[in-house]
């Protein structure tokens, strides 16, 4: 998947606040990602399938990137940096209260894509 744009990442961001609390938008958002991404003003390219998936606290899910082309055997620093490159959201919740926020409450959001 290409590089995200900035406003891409945050509408992202926001797409994922809105789906916390709309259940029926969540579903959508599982059920078609690209076309409520794309009503949310958020790029999809053409060709590429999406797939949404819901961490639970049983089930984390992990994207392995896919493997490089070449030898990967004695990547270098900047092999490495291509491989790990891309771009990757963490959105997180925040209490307003007199209590501690236990860490374990909530786990954060990873998406993660590849340059192109």
């Amino acid at each position: 998947m290409a590089e995200r744009s900035e406003g891409d990442v945050k509408r992202w961001a926001q797409l994922v606040a809105q789906a916390w609390s709309d259940d029926k938008l969540k579903q959508r958002l599982i059920q078609n990602p690209a076309a409520v991404m794309r009503e949310h003003g958020i790029s999809v390219p053409q060709g590429v399938e999406l797939k949404v998936v819901e961490n639970t606290d049983k089930v984390n899910y992990l994207t392995l990137p896919a493997k490089p082309s070449g030898d990967v055997t004695e990547l270098n620093m900047a092999d490495l940096a291509g491989v790990a490159g891309g771009w990757c959201l963490c959105a997180c919740a925040c209490q307003t209260s007199t209590q501690e926020f236990p860490e374990d409450v909530f786990q954060p959001l990873f998406i993660q894509g590849t340059k192109a």
